[in-house]
């Protein structure tokens, strides 16, 4: 090789290299922008998460909470009739009971009877 060919050669290589460093510079610029852009769309991402999981668990705790009042609700009508029936009862208890007083003295008595039999056996089971 001639000497002139040499330091041409030589001088392409010294622009080769200088070249790839700024190539390289220019990469690791890019680099440094898509990993903030990353970071961008990652946060924006996790916020559209959290909001979305907030809507979520207002909605569902405001399902539960009216849920809950209809079963209130529901639980109060069933105790009122409950209610309401136990009195009336009674109250055609009261009414049998002062119609055929001793008729009602006889089946107490009768059902005491047939209890505390049935409470006796029980006990000399054991």
């Amino acid at each position: 090789m001639k000497r002139g060919e040499a330091k041409q050669t030589k001088d392409d290589d010294n622009d080769n290299v200088v070249q790839l460093q700024s190539d390289m510079q220019a990469l690791q610029s890019d680099i440094g922008r898509i990993g903030r852009r990353l970071n961008i769309i990652a946060n924006r991402a996790v916020q559209s998460s959290r909001e979305n999981l907030s809507e979520r668990a207002t909605a569902t705790r405001e399902t539960v909470a009216a849920n809950v009042a209809a079963g209130q609700e529901k639980l109060g009508v069933a105790a009122d009739n409950g209610r309401k029936y136990a009195t009336k009862q009674t109250n055609n208890l009261r009414k049998q009971v002062k119609s055929r007083p001793i008729a009602s003295c006889a089946i107490a008595l009768g059902a005491g009877v047939v209890v505390g039999s049935m409470l006796r056996n029980r006990k000399s089971a054991k």
